[in-house]
């Protein structure tokens, strides 16, 4: 794997646009030059984001983390977690499709270890491959440690059927990864996971997603149909993959999104602020007071972010990756940085008031407010508290 340069470590106190990275910048460009483009119809229409995603598909972002023994960049996830950070702050559903899409991506190269995964991995890296997840259920809400629908396998080969409750831009995935139940015997939290190319799925739409944002993301209901070969179901159980780096890489990804709206939310205010000091030349505004103020909370959501990725990347494939306090902490950078992002969003409204309140004109808050309220119940943050609170209690020390 390549070895990342290590300014990138204190890029993450910059703004994305500042970055001397190659690949951030080439996700910039792609943030600045496709995603801004489209971001407004991609909210108002509820569609996915697909020219942002096809030009990353054209930079070969889609298989940035993959190893490069199969062609992939081989990079690590402080690099994919820039990549978030400047998508986010001009298009949240950008940034979140490939978010999620690089945390299967991820699994894959910690535990695609087969003949099999090999070479799916080298097919994700020719056709830039997008992954999507199908782990929740319905009946089952926002608990993906346990599945009703099971694995029937018979003859080498396997099929399910499973009422998933949200599949991220489903319709528009190359493979959904699945999590079922072993066979129909286990118990529902002896889970597997399985690849699914989208030519061997059918999806049957449940519910639409018409929400109050992130509505890029497609995040439908689906009857998904499925069937394949063993050879596409992982090794290791779904709560090994979850425990060793699934969980944790979840966590840094998404919470990437979320500090990069938050960075998007305080160069508006920026803006603002300068604007007001030209005219009001040898004093400081109350905008620029309180930029001041902000700038705390997105330093706060930068330095949590650099915290946890170092950590993951010190910890990744060790035994330590399974210690109870570093999962709790990982679950709190979630919790800090989207709550961080709603505080710092409904601020920046404050501050620029009715210019950032009007829709017309020049840009307004209003989708990014309305994208950050998302990142709250978005792998939700009252139940990573709840996990957290069972884990707490039961350490000798904090």
């Amino acid at each position: 794997m390549k070895t990342v340069p290590a300014p990138l470590f204190t890029e993450f106190l910059a703004p994305p646009e500042a970055s001397t990275h190659p690949v951030v910048q080439t996700a910039w460009a792609i943030s600045k030059g496709v995603a801004a483009k489209y971001a407004d119809d991609v909210d108002k229409s509820a569609r996915f984001p697909s020219e942002a995603v096809d030009a990353l598909r054209e930079a070969g972002l889609l298989s940035l983390l993959t190893p490069t023994e199969f062609g992939g960049g081989g990079y690590d996830l402080s690099v994919a977690s820039g990549v978030a950070r400047a998508l986010a702050v001009n298009c949240t559903a950008t940034a979140l499709v490939f978010a999620m899409h690089t945390i299967e991506v991820e699994g894959l190269r910690l535990f695609g270890t087969t003949s099999a995964f090999q070479d799916f991995q080298r097919e994700l890296v020719q056709q830039q491959l997008l992954i999507a997840n199908a782990a929740s259920e319905v009946g089952l809400g926002s608990d993906s440690g346990r599945s009703n629908c099971a694995l029937e396998q018979r003859d080498g080969s396997w099929s399910l059927e499973k009422q998933a409750l949200a599949i991220s831009y489903g319709r528009y995935a190359d493979a959904i990864a699945v999590s079922a139940r072993a066979t129909p015997d286990s118990p529902p939290n002896e889970q597997v996971v399985v690849m699914v190319r989208a030519a061997d799925a059918e999806l049957t739409e449940l519910s639409t997603w018409d929400t109050m944002g992130l509505r890029g993301t497609c995040s439908n209901s689906f009857l998904l149909r499925a069937s394949g070969r063993n050879e596409m179901i992982f090794d290791k159980s779904l709560a090994e993959i979850s425990e060793q780096s699934g969980a944790q890489a979840t966590q840094i990804m998404i919470s990437s999104v979320w500090v990069g709206l938050a960075e998007a939310a305080v160069s508006y205010v920026h803006r603002y602020a300068r604007s007001k000091a030209r005219k009001a030349i040898g004093t400081t505004t109350p905008a620029a007071s309180r930029l001041a103020e902000l700038v705390v909370k997105l330093q706060s959501a930068r330095s949590l972010l650099l915290g946890v990725v170092g950590t993951y990347n010190e910890l990744i494939g060790s035994e330590q990756a399974r210690e109870p306090g570093w999962i709790v902490e990982a679950r709190n950078l979630k919790v800090a940085t989207s709550t961080l992002a709603a505080e710092i969003t409904s601020a920046a409204l404050a501050v620029c008031g009715i210019s950032a309140f009007r829709r017309e004109g020049q840009p307004s808050l209003d989708r990014l407010i309305r994208d950050a309220q998302g990142g709250l119940i978005m792998v939700s943050n009252d139940s990573n508290l709840q996990r957290n609170a069972q884990v707490l209690v039961a350490l000798k020390s904090i």
